[in-house]
């Protein structure tokens, strides 16, 4: 006995043995199967390969805004001399300002720039020499 002897067959009105169709049938369905998944795979791998380059174009932007902040950074210049810490032509318009309003900018400059809370403070400790800078660290990191 052979595998055409295990295959279904029909019997038609004139009773002759007809092979079934199911062979045929499930052959066009792997086929169709196949190429679907086929299909799926070569969709995949388009949607992938976009993912790729909107992820490239992503990480290409946010280095180039980081080159942009630090060059604004460095142009505001968060970081002042002691000497210069009693003035600044852009307080009040008078050109006199206190310690605390110049060590208050600094601080928002710093925040501005990525510093945290602590090293705000240790700054404001060392440079300016203020002991309590709470309310300046909290004007400084409200929002």
């Amino acid at each position: 006995m052979d595998a055409h002897d295990l295959t279904p067959t029909t019997i038609d009105p004139r009773g002759e043995e007809h092979s079934s169709d199911r062979d045929s049938d499930r052959g066009e369905a792997l086929a169709y199967l196949h190429e679907c998944r086929r299909r799926v795979n070569e969709v995949a791998g388009d949607r992938l390969r976009e993912l790729a380059e909107l992820s490239k174009d992503l990480s290409d932007w946010v280095q180039e805004t980081n080159r942009q902040l630090d060059l604004l950074a460095t142009e505001l210049d968060p970081t002042p001399h002691p000497a210069d810490a009693g003035t600044t032509s852009g307080l009040g318009g008078g050109g006199e300002t206190s310690a605390a309003d110049a060590a208050h900018l600094v601080a928002m400059q710093m925040a501005v720039r990525g510093a945290d809370r602590e090293e705000v403070d240790r700054y404001l400790r060392e440079v300016f020499e203020i002991e309590e800078t709470s309310g300046i660290l909290d004007r400084a990191f409200a929002g």
